[in-house]
């Protein structure tokens, strides 16, 4: 009798190992099929928490690289802009250097995507104003209820950026680093690439809502996050984009 017990026991705790695998192996392929569709952003964390001023790194690069090759972020402690291109994914400095970031470092906020164009617009006879390529663009945005990622390739009179500079901790607010004296960049009649995205009002205090871009240039050597440009020539891409996952971490003190 002790003897079919013990048996009953030790079937019932395998059967339920054995569902506990399968579930979680069914969840890892749905959660990775959707991730990974290109029709999904990937979003680290919060517009709200990074106003709290968590800037600690909550996924590594290595894990960014597996939901998208294309978007924008900014790295560990604040210490610099990111911009992930074709694949590659690059810190921009505040001096407005670009370095190519390592699988190991850590990002507290960043979106990206699979880059899939679903309408393109080309420019001639420019110069045009970053104000006036922001109305072409809303041409191209049929639905205003859906996330746009937008790719600008091109010459440019001049791209005017900024990056931040790295935090210490007890880190401040993000609008007191905002607010304190940076350092500026401008780069005069250069060719390279403007990445971003459009966020609708209803994502406020998950996002900023509208148009947000970085830059890098042509050598992949320079670059951040854009105040202010002029396009002589090039190319305008839109994949629209109907979904968005966002990665919550909660910070130590919450944990």
């Amino acid at each position: 009798m002790k003897k079919n017990f013990l048996l009953a026991i030790i079937l019932l705790t395998l059967v339920s190992f054995l569902a506990n695998c399968l579930v979680k192996d069914d969840n890892n392929i749905a959660n990775q099929n959707y991730l990974l569709s290109g029709e999904t952003l990937y979003q680290v964390s919060t517009i709200n928490a990074m106003l709290a001023g968590n800037f600690d790194g909550a996924r590594t690069f290595a894990e960014l690289k597996e939901q998208g090759d294309f978007g924008i972020g900014i790295i560990h402690a604040l210490d610099g802009e990111m911009i992930a291109l074709d694949g590659m994914f690059y810190q921009l400095n505040v001096d407005g250097q670009a370095h190519p970031v390592s699988d190991q470092m850590k990002t507290p906020f960043a979106v990206v995507t699979f880059f899939e164009t679903d309408e393109s617009l080309s420019i001639e006879d420019g110069p045009f104003s970053f104000s006036s390529l922001q109305k072409s663009i809303d041409a191209l945005r049929t639905n205003k209820k859906i996330f746009y990622a937008i790719r600008i390739d091109g010459e440019f009179e001049f791209v005017r950026t900024r990056s931040f500079m790295a935090q210490e901790k007890p880190y401040p607010k993000l609008l007191k680093v905002l607010r304190s004296k940076q350092p500026f960049q401008r780069f005069e009649s250069v060719k390279g690439t403007i990445v971003g995205f459009w966020f609708p009002k209803y994502m406020g205090g998950i996002r900023v809502f509208g148009y947000h871009f970085h830059f890098i240039n042509e050598e992949r050597t320079r670059g951040g996050h854009v105040l202010d440009f002029r396009l002589v020539k090039g190319k305008i891409e839109i994949d629209r984009t109907p979904k968005i996952y966002i990665d919550i971490i909660a910070p130590k003190e919450f944990e």
